[in-house]
């Protein structure tokens, strides 16, 4: 019999801009308490698991690793490398290859994200942002920025190396990268008429998404995540017509030559009369022992492919037999 009464399904309602990279998304109506759940499940989606690109790797001339004195430029390099997590990248649909961006500086004066070159389908959504301030006038400034897309905050420990590669020659210097372009989600509920609900996101992005597709990313993969529940009704609603039956775990109904034993310790099971893996199961090793030509090799045999199938001996099993044990293989 079917559970399932319909309900309302909410809509996106209206989309504010608040301020730069800030806005404000209302959806409407929700059940009576639907709209905090949502809210919550979106809001976690958002934070962590929409893909996006950022910078993961820098060459810079004259510089071999992250503790490196360069001369003519204020800050340390450690810092620079902070600096340039924060440069926000955005691209046109998905790159084949991860793209190299460039920047030349020369002159006293602040390195900006603006200073930096893209390759066409390539776009910096912060130009403003500072990357270092170059204090002599005959400073040169050479960068190679490495750009890839992920999900979420990935260490660069946690990067997988390859050997042989060109990733972790001296000079190539490594970024923990945050590829989520949803920097901020605060989540409200607002009740309306006919006691119905109103979720209220408020999205801060760092420009490389709109906070409307930012929500419908975030709901697809809520989604996705939720159809492996879609049938479960299904599978457990008994037919009117069926009686109880206890669960029999489907690997102790096969026969033990499943097993796949040594001629030597089939036939020793076969002289017991040991048919099934559940009555197999079901033997001690004392008992086991005292088969005729089962040794000792032969018990430890049959020990370790009980155990590669999650099942030991000595177990003690409900309801065995089943009724239709000769008719379920």
């Amino acid at each position: 019999m079917d559970q399932i009464i319909d309900s309302i399904k909410p809509n996106i309602k209206e989309v504010t801009e608040l301020s730069r990279n800030v806005s404000r998304v209302i959806l409407e109506p929700f059940e009576p308490h639907f709209a905090q759940i949502v809210g919550t499940a979106l809001r976690r989606i958002m934070l962590s698991s929409i893909p996006g690109y950022a910078i993961t790797a820098v060459e810079i001339d004259g510089v071999v690793h992250e503790y490196s004195a360069v001369e003519g430029i204020q800050e340390d390099i450690l810092l620079i490398l902070l600096n340039l997590k924060e440069v926000a990248v955005a691209a046109e649909g998905s790159l084949r290859d991860e793209p190299v961006l460039q920047l030349k500086k020369k002159g006293v004066g602040p390195v900006t994200a603006a200073d930096i070159l893209c390759p066409a389908g390539i776009e910096i959504k912060n130009p403003e942002q500072i990357i270092c301030h170059l204090t002599d006038e005959n400073k040169e400034l050479n960068m190679h920025l490495h750009v890839t897309r992920g999900r979420g905050y990935v260490p660069a420990v946690n990067r997988p190396y390859v050997e042989g590669s060109e990733e972790r020659f001296i000079g190539h210097l490594q970024i923990d990268p945050s590829y989520c372009p949803v920097l901020n989600v605060a989540v409200h509920t607002a009740p309306i008429a006919e006691e119905k609900e109103q979720l209220i996101l408020d999205i801060e992005t760092n420009g490389t998404i709109d906070p409307k597709n930012a929500v419908s990313i975030a709901a697809t993969i809520f989604a996705d995540q939720l159809n492996s529940f879609v049938d479960i009704r299904n599978s457990v609603a008994p037919t009117e017509d069926s009686s109880f039956r206890p669960l029999i775990d489907p690997k102790l109904i096969c026969p033990v030559e499943d097993l796949e034993l040594t001629v030597r310790s089939a036939n020793c099971l076969k002289t017991e009369g040991i048919k099934y893996i559940g009555d197999l199961v079901q033997k001690t090793e004392v008992e086991l022992l005292k088969t005729p030509n089962l040794g000792k090799k032969s018990l430890t045999e049959i020990k370790d492919v009980l155990a590669e199938r999650g099942l030991s001996l000595g177990m003690r099993l409900e309801n065995w037999p089943p009724a239709d044990l000769d008719n379920s293989i």
